[in-house]
């Protein structure tokens, strides 16, 4: 039902992230491996609770590059930009490196 787990009770969250696990083992015939935090949002006890329901990996919305020694269950994501959201930033970097160097 995709709720933010972090507003839920313990007791719901782990109900939401067990039975949504069931559900889709059950109706694609596939071990469900790989959780992603509904709207990014989790806290540590989601987090431990994603680990006790079998996930191998949880995906976060926090940007970052992953490395080995990233926690499993707090892996960072890069969110790819439309290419105006590209330009503009483009833009706003050139524009701060450009008045940096005029000082």
């Amino acid at each position: 039902t995709h709720p933010n787990l972090r507003r839920l009770s313990p007791a719901d969250a782990r109900d939401e992230i067990f039975s949504s696990k069931k559900l889709l083992e059950d109706r694609f015939g596939l071990a469900i491996k790989h959780f992603c935090y509904p709207y990014g949002a989790w806290n540590q006890t989601v987090r431990d609770i994603v680990a006790e329901a079998g996930y191998h990996t949880a995906c976060t919305m926090d940007f970052g590059i992953n490395t080995a020694s990233t926690p499993r269950f707090e892996l960072n994501r890069i969110i790819p930009l439309s290419s105006r959201e590209m330009l503009a930033k483009i833009r706003h970097r050139l524009a701060k490196k450009f008045s940096g160097s005029q000082k």
